[in-house]
């Protein structure tokens, strides 16, 4: 895969449809929230229970790992420089895909509060 898009919208759309494809892959059902004011990115059903994923990509590698941006910045012309770091109570999993095409599955409780993480060796199990 590629992630290399001219736009971040075009690169979380490349993540959306990775997400998707894995789920549906596993059987689940996935859903797509109608609207962008909810904190996650989709909804699967794994048929015992409904969980609420976030989706995240990268393309930022240092020193041999790739860096991933969890928290939520301004968006708009007015914002003032607030931060909205990563919280469980938004999501249940974070599903992330790197520009290798590497495939992690978070639980919300490992990454909670953090604004970034580095993909390193502590992940690895994480990996789908």
């Amino acid at each position: 895969m590629n992630l290399m898009q001219k736009n971040t919208r075009k690169q979380g759309d490349v993540g959306i449809g990775r997400a998707i494809a894995y789920f549906t892959g596993l059987g689940h059902s996935v859903s797509i929230p109608l609207t962008e004011s909810q904190r996650y990115d989709l909804i699967v059903d794994d048929g015992e229970q409904l969980s609420r994923i976030e989706v995240k990509t990268t393309r930022y590698k240092r020193d041999g790992a790739y860096n991933v941006l969890l928290s939520t910045q301004g968006g708009n012309q007015s914002w003032k420089g607030t931060i909205k770091k990563f919280s469980k109570e938004h999501a249940d999993y974070v599903f992330v895909v790197v520009d290798d095409d590497t495939q992690y599955l978070l639980p919300s409780e490992l990454v909670d509060g953090k604004g970034a993480i580095r993909l390193g060796s502590k992940y690895a199990q994480y990996m789908v």
